[in-house]
């Protein structure tokens, strides 16, 4: 992780090969920003694409870079 980067730790909705859809139950990062990603079958960086609510929970697609 980079230096001042925060760890958000999420619900993996779907998958797709260039992307992917995350649930959160407090703050999402924002749309346009550069993530690093982990799940148990891969890993990588990715750009929030965009954030919506859910109920009670924040819903963000990424685009796999």
């Amino acid at each position: 992780m980079l230096p001042g980067a925060a760890e958000i730790a999420g619900t993996l909705v779907d998958t797709s090969r260039d992307g992917f859809r995350a649930s959160f139950g407090g703050g999402a990062p924002a749309a346009g920003t550069n993530v690093e990603f982990r799940t148990e079958a891969r890993r990588g960086k990715a750009v929030v694409m965009w954030n919506r609510c859910v109920g009670s929970q924040q819903e963000s697609g990424f685009l796999i870079s």
